[in-house]
């Protein structure tokens, strides 16, 4: 890796970066400002600042991670909601938000695989699946803590071609894989 060069002041305590290929934009949540600030990609592939807004929904609530699908960002805040807007590459429009149940009042990530399933992360070791964002937050979802040996929290959630990441911290810190409903460990640094 190669430093580029660096960015100050990023919200209060920034904490997820997303890009957005469809705008040629990372996304920096401020987890404690609820703002996001929004950095450029040039065609010489150069990084620029650009706007940071305020999601105003998010005042008073913390918020660990957002997820872009589609036209959507989807945030996971303190206590068990998800606030859903609509983004472009300089604002935020809240169109709604969802509940979570209570076993997830404490949201780590949200994540929608490429086979649709929607996957919720939570403090204290829980991960949830659920068939819609709708669907969850009316509490019809399959615990998949309960059957898997995640060690840890389970944190923020990604996909390769072999099936879903799931990266724990807290109690114990590794990752494991979900394929095809089978899970495998692929590392565990332990305790």
């Amino acid at each position: 890796f190669v430093e580029q060069g660096n960015f100050l002041n990023v919200g209060i305590r920034p904490h997820r970066v997303v890009y957005s290929e469809r705008h040629s934009v990372f996304l920096v949540l401020g987890s404690a400002s609820a703002t996001i600030t929004f950095f450029h990609l040039t065609a010489h592939g150069n990084i620029v600042r650009g706007e940071t807004v305020v999601v105003r929904d998010l005042i008073g609530k913390y918020s660990r991670s957002f997820s872009l699908v589609g036209d959507y960002i989807y945030f996971v805040s303190e206590p068990g909601v998800v606030t859903r807007a609509r983004y472009d590459t300089r604002s935020i429009e809240v169109i709604d938000t969802v509940p979570l149940p209570a076993v997830a009042r404490s949201p780590n990530d949200l994540f929608r695989s490429s086979d649709g399933r929607w996957y919720l992360s939570a403090t204290p070791r829980t991960l949830l699946s659920a068939a819609s964002l709708e669907e969850l937050g009316r509490g019809h979802f399959v615990d998949l803590s309960e059957r898997m040996p995640i060690r840890g929290t389970p944190y923020y959630l990604s996909e390769q071609r072999q099936g879903l990441v799931i990266p724990f911290v807290t109690e114990a810190s590794g990752a494991i894989l979900l394929s095809h409903g089978e899970i495998a460990t692929l590392f565990d640094f332990g305790y």
